[in-house]
């Protein structure tokens, strides 16, 4: 549903950018227009209304009848556009609103019809595109009703001009037939490191909550895989976790390796007392972790060792100057995930008399 609101607007704005590049013909400041253009494959776009030939706003109607034009996707129905602001050196709509009736679209297996509006807002220095939906919607193939109350996402590119990545954060309410509403909202921006990446790889979590406070929580652990827990009673705690593939999130739980994650860096004085952290590990299924801490490196005549390596928390003395490397791996019975560092570009980095370094 979303990639269909997002070529709609897309659409729309790059329709009106090519509408009034073109119209440079125009002469007076203010003008009523009406043109009529042919799809490379099929249809017509008429655009009619106002436009201010200099600043390039105006308020005008598109019309589409059964337009294409070579992108795969099929436009029927009707959008009004008022063009508040439009940015005359990249020919980009930078501030407009749509509202559309009975709006069709079908691309592939796809089939939509869209009614409501949109409120475009982008500003090229900050690089970023926020658009606000008010949107009421049909699957024509499955005539399941979808619905975006005050739906903002805001977008924040590497460069809006030629991007290459993206951030993106939304919130709102979202209402599908079957389901009823949910609040949407992102804890933090959703990371794209590809325009053709299709799912985020990392940020998060999505956050949705339902009635009684439900709530499911979507975190991307990459561009294929995404963990979802669910709170289905409302009480605050999350009954279960599990890891799903991005393209088949209503499909069974897929087995993955766990996270180990050793803790930070540590720099320390000699004899000082070092304490490990693994409480960053993470099983994506929720499972429970055990936990192996190995010194794998540690000074000549070093006497070091760790005071319970099956802790999430375990400590040693730094008894000598130089590096000590450790390693942690955590099993969920199944898998094992290792995390560690190497030693020579530790010591070529840190090692100095009369100092004892933890590196983790």
């Amino acid at each position: 549903m979303a990639n269909i609101l997002e070529l709609m607007n897309n659409r729309c704005q790059s329709d009106y950018a090519a509408f009034a590049k073109r119209s440079s013909d125009i002469s007076n400041a203010i003008q009523a227009v009406n043109r009529t253009y042919q799809g490379s494959v099929s249809g017509t776009l008429n655009v009619s209304g106002n436009l201010d030939s200099v600043t390039k706003t105006g308020s005008v109607t598109l019309k589409y009848a059964n337009f294409n034009d070579g992108n795969g996707v099929t436009y029927d129905g009707t959008v009004m556009e008022n063009i508040n602001a439009y940015d005359l050196t990249n020919d980009m709509v930078t501030d407009a609103t749509e509202k559309f009736t009975s709006w069709k679209i079908v691309s592939g297996t796809s089939n939509y019809t869209l009614n409501g509006s949109a409120r475009v807002q982008q500003i090229i220095q900050n690089n970023s595109r926020k658009v606000t939906f008010n949107v009421d919607g049909r699957d024509n193939n499955t005539s399941r009703i979808f619905r975006y109350v005050n739906f903002a996402e805001t977008i924040v590119y590497d460069n809006i001009l030629n991007p290459t990545s993206k951030t993106e954060a939304a919130t709102g309410r979202l209402y599908v037939d079957q389901y009823g509403y949910v609040d949407f909202s992102v804890t933090s921006p959703l990371v794209y490191v590809s325009m053709s990446q299709g799912n985020p790889a990392s940020g998060g979590p999505i956050v949705l909550v339902g009635a009684g406070n439900s709530k499911a929580s979507l975190t991307p652990y990459s561009a294929s895989y995404v963990t979802i827990s669910v709170d289905a009673n409302g009480d605050g705690t999350y009954e279960s976790r599990h890891a799903y593939a991005w393209n088949d999130l209503s499909g069974s739980p897929i087995p993955v390796t766990p996270i180990a994650e050793a803790g930070p860096n540590q720099t320390v004085e000699t004899t000082a007392l070092v304490t490990l952290d693994g409480k960053g590990s993470v099983d994506l299924n929720g499972s429970a972790l055990t936990y192996v801490w190995t010194i794998t490196s540690k000074p000549t005549y070093s006497g070091a060792t760790l005071s319970d390596a099956a802790s999430t928390a375990p400590s040693f003395t730094a008894d000598i100057a130089g590096s000590y490397v450790i390693s942690l791996v955590v099993s969920n019975g199944t898998y094992t995930g290792v995390s560690g560092i190497t030693s020579k570009k530790s010591r070529k980095a840190y090692q100095n008399d009369g100092l004892a370094f933890c590196l983790l």
